[in-house]
């Protein structure tokens, strides 16, 4: 556990805006078709807490940070042009691979997932083909 003087969101350093950035775009897709169904929810208690914040307490720093990001921009393109500037053509690929688990993750694509996760990969920059690749990779990963 963390000092309870310290709050969870000075647990992340302020270099890590482009994994806020992420976060918050992942967290935006997530309640886009108005429900934040509970394999969504696990989806992202992993992806926050495991794969980009190595810990549960990070985790819950990432989301707290996120969340407030979100609701400071006015437009997704503050976030996505940090995340196109910060990652090479491959990684914001893979970016968009974890867009399309989020939205595949209660088993079915809602059609704002899928124009939301469509506007942010050509904010982005990433190929139309390689939008697609990341969307089958997300599903096999899906069934598999």
């Amino acid at each position: 556990m963390y000092p309870p003087d310290m709050e969870i969101r000075d647990l992340l350093e302020p270099t890590e805006s482009a994994l806020i950035a992420l976060c918050a775009l992942l967290l935006e897709l997530a309640h886009i078709d108005g429900e934040f169904s509970e394999p969504e929810v696990l989806l992202l208690i992993d992806l926050f807490s495991k794969e980009m914040a190595q810990s549960i307490v990070k985790g819950e720093a990432l989301i707290a940070r996120a969340q407030a990001r979100l609701h400071a921009v006015t437009d997704l393109r503050v976030l996505t042009e940090e995340l196109r500037t910060s990652f090479d053509e491959d990684e914001r690929a893979a970016l968009v691979g974890l867009l399309w688990q989020v939205a595949w993750a209660d088993g079915r694509l809602d059609r704002f997932e899928g124009y939301l996760i469509g506007r942010l990969g050509g904010l982005l920059d990433v190929p139309e083909e390689r939008m697609r690749e990341e969307h089958r990779h997300a599903l096999e990963r899906l069934r598999g």
